[in-house]
């Protein structure tokens, strides 16, 4: 009997369960996104680091609906309109590796607390984390392949609710993870430490990532 119901439970969880799969294996990957909330953590804390996991997460979850409503499969087949996503964040990446860059060759910041440190607004952050996720063409075609594979033809707006929060919760968690360690006391000691090459790296990677978008189609 026990075996059974836990059958009947797997079974009717099962589009809950591949979709919770697929969605880890991307949030959990360190893309621009991520690592922006790794930076931002390290470098002002906290509370700056919860401000653009916020950004992050919204814009995920707007594009969590959208997909849900089919609208992103129909924007990853318009190569216009994925193309001018491909831009805007490529763009956007590259302006983010100037930063970063900047950041590197400035003056060496003074050996203070980090709530010492100038930082942004948090509703400045919030709005970069968003912009960031929204111009980002891999979280479209991400949350596109969740609904496709976890989604039979038959379901409903119940079933796409499950999916929206439960990996909803998923990067919540995994977020919170991201900014509770690198805005521990070891990393943000790590940061002032290595605080060049730290920024050198990020404005690599994110020029990187912002050349490929703008250079691969």
């Amino acid at each position: 009997m026990q075996d059974t119901l836990g059958a009947a439970f797997v079974a009717g969880h099962k589009q809950l369960f591949v979709a919770l799969a697929l969605y880890l294996t991307s949030v959990g990957t360190p893309g621009p996104s991520i690592l922006a909330i790794m930076r931002t953590a390290m470098r002002h804390g906290r509370r700056a680091g919860f401000a653009w996991a916020a950004g992050t997460f919204s814009g995920s979850m707007v594009w969590a609906v959208t997909a849900g409503l089919g609208i992103t499969a129909l924007i990853a087949t318009w190569a216009h309109a994925l193309h001018a996503i491909k831009v805007v964040g490529g763009l956007y990446l590259l302006f983010l590796a100037w930063k970063s860059g900047r950041s590197a060759f400035a003056a060496k910041l003074a050996e203070a607390t980090i709530a010492d440190a100038p930082a942004p607004a948090l509703p400045t952050l919030y709005a970069r984390g968003l912009a960031l996720h929204l111009t980002n063409p891999k979280a479209i075609l991400v949350w596109t392949a969740i609904m496709s594979v976890s989604l039979s033809p038959h379901a409903g707006i119940g079933d796409v609710a499950t999916i929206i929060i439960g990996c909803g919760c998923l990067a919540a968690f995994i977020l919170s993870i991201y900014v509770m360690i690198f805005s521990t006391s070891t990393m943000v000691g790590t940061y002032q430490r290595a605080r060049r090459w730290i920024e050198m790296l990020m404005a690599s990677i994110f020029a990187l990532a912002g050349l490929k978008l703008l250079l691969l189609h």
